[in-house]
C-alpha cells in the first residue's frame, strides 16, 4: 500500500476514535450516526467501486512517431461502465522500448468528464526504438481513498522513435567482394546496382529504381541505369540485435539506417536482416521508402539469436552490425561493423562507439580494408 493511502487510514481510524470518544462521553446520537457513516462509507463505496469496474473501455492514444529527446503527448481515456466510479481514480502505465529494453512506470490520476475519464501524460527519450506503452491497472479508490477496487485492461499503444542519421559517403569497391571464381565481368546485365553496364533513355516497363535522377533532372529526361553485377553480388544489411547496452544499440541502429539510405541515395538494393526467435527476417529495400515503411518492425527485440555466418554465404556482401564480434570464421565477403566502448579499428573491422559514429562512418574508404 502506497504512502498516501496509509496516511488516509490512518487519518480515518484517527476520526473513529475520536468520534467514538465523543459518542461515549456526551452519548450524542448525532455522534454516533457520523460514526456510522464514516465507517460504512468506504466500504459501501468500495462495493460500488466493484460494480463500476465492470465494462470499463481504456484505450491508449499516442503519436506514431517522433525524434529522439523530442516530447511526446499521450492520452489514456477510459470509458465508464455500469456506473461511474466514486473517489479518485489512477491509472498504472508500463512504458517499453522494445529495442532497449528500458522500462519505467507512470502513476496519473484520471479526471472524470461526462463521457468517461482522461489523463493526460508525456514521454521523452534519448533512444530509438518501439516504445510500448500498456495498462497495467486503473485503480478506483474508495470515497476518503485507501480501499482500492483494481480494473485490469489490455490496452496498448505504440510509438516509434526514430533514429537520428548521418550523411555517409561509401567507397564503391566496399559494396563488392567476390568470392573465388565468381564471375564480376563489367560486360554483362544483371541485377546488381553496384555497377552500371549502361546508360540509356527510360522504357516503359523499367524498374523505376533504376532511374539516374539526378542526370535525369539535368538532361530534362528520363535515363535508366543498367547493372553490370550478377546476382550473387546481393548486398545484405545484417543487423545483430544480441547484447549490448541501450547507448550501444541506439547507436547501432543509426549506423544501420544511415547506411542504409546511403546506398538507397546510391539507387543500391539490397536487404536488411535481423534474428528473431531463431529465425532471419528479411526486408527487401530498394528505395528509402522501404527503409521507412519497415522502421516500426526494425526497431524491436524479440529474443534475437546470432546466426552462424555460413547461413549468410547466399549473399555476396555483408555488411554486419554489431556490438560483439562474431565467434565464427568469416571471409572477405564479410565487413564488420562494430559498436564498441573503445575507439580505433581491431583488424578489418570498422569499430565505432557512441560518441564518434558519425565520425568514424562519413567516409567508410578510409576503413575498409584495414
Amino acid at each position: 500500500m502506497k504512502a498516501p493511502r496509509i496516511v488516509t487510514l490512518v487519518l480515518w481510524l484517527l476520526a473513529i476514535l475520536c468520534l467514538a470518544a465523543l459518542l461515549l462521553i456526551t452519548g450524542a446520537p448525532a455522534a454516533g450516526g457520523i460514526l456510522a457513516l464514516i465507517v460504512l462509507l468506504p466500504f459501501a463505496s468500495l462495493l460500488w467501486n466493484r460494480a463500476a469496474r465492470r465494462g470499463m473501455s481504456v484505450r491508449i492514444s499516442l503519436p506514431s512517431g517522433v525524434r529522439k529527446r523530442a516530447r511526446a503527448e499521450g492520452t489514456v481515456r477510459a470509458g465508464y461502465g455500469r456506473l461511474i466510479p466514486l473517489g479518485k481514480v489512477l491509472c498504472e502505465l508500463e512504458i517499453k522500448n522494445d529495442l532497449t529494453g528500458e522500462e519505467t512506470r507512470l502513476t496519473l490520476p484520471m479526471e472524470k468528464r461526462r463521457d468517461g475519464m482522461e489523463a493526460a501524460f508525456a514521454l521523452e527519450t534519448a533512444h530509438c526504438g518501439r516504445m510500448r506503452t500498456s495498462v497495467r491497472r486503473i485503480t478506483l479508490l474508495d470515497f476518503f481513498g485507501f480501499l482500492a477496487a483494481q480494473a485490469q485492461s489490455d490496452a496498448v499503444g505504440r510509438m516509434t522513435v526514430l533514429p537520428d542519421t548521418f550523411p555517409v559517403e561509401l567507397d564503391p569497391a566496399l559494396l563488392s567482394a567476390p568470392r573465388e571464381g565468381e564471375d564480376t565481368r563489367d560486360d554483362r546485365k544483371g541485377t546488381d546496382m553496384t555497377e552500371t553496364f549502361q546508360l540509356r533513355d527510360y522504357q516503359p516497363g523499367d524498374n523505376l529504381h533504376g532511374i539516374h535522377w539526378k542526370l535525369s533532372s539535368k538532361l530534362d529526361k528520363l535515363i535508366f541505369r543498367e547493372p553490370a553485377q550478377p546476382v550473387s553480388n546481393a548486398l545484405l544489411l545484417y543487423w545483430d540485435q544480441a547484447g549490448g547496452t541501450p547507448a550501444q544499440l541506439d547507436t547501432l541502429a543509426e549506423a544501420v539506417f544511415s547506411v542504409g539510405q546511403a546506398l538507397s541515395e546510391l539507387g543500391v538494393p539490397y536487404t536488411l536482416g535481423r534474428s528473431e526467435q531463431g529465425l532471419m527476417h528479411r526486408i527487401e529495400v530498394t528505395c528509402q521508402d522501404d527503409l521507412a515503411e519497415g522502421l516500426p518492425t526494425l526497431l524491436r527485440r524479440n529474443a534475437p539469436q546470432r546466426p552462424a555466418l555460413s547461413d549468410l554465404s547466399i549473399f555476396g556482401r555483408v555488411f554486419y552490425f554489431t556490438t560483439s564480434l562474431p565467434g565464427s570464421e568469416r571471409d572477405g565477403s564479410v565487413q564488420i561493423f562494430l559498436c564498441g566502448d573503445e575507439k580505433g579499428a581491431a583488424g578489418d573491422e570498422i569499430v565505432f562507439t557512441p560518441e564518434n559514429a558519425a565520425e568514424v562512418l562519413e567516409r567508410l574508404d578510409a576503413y575498409h580494408g584495414a
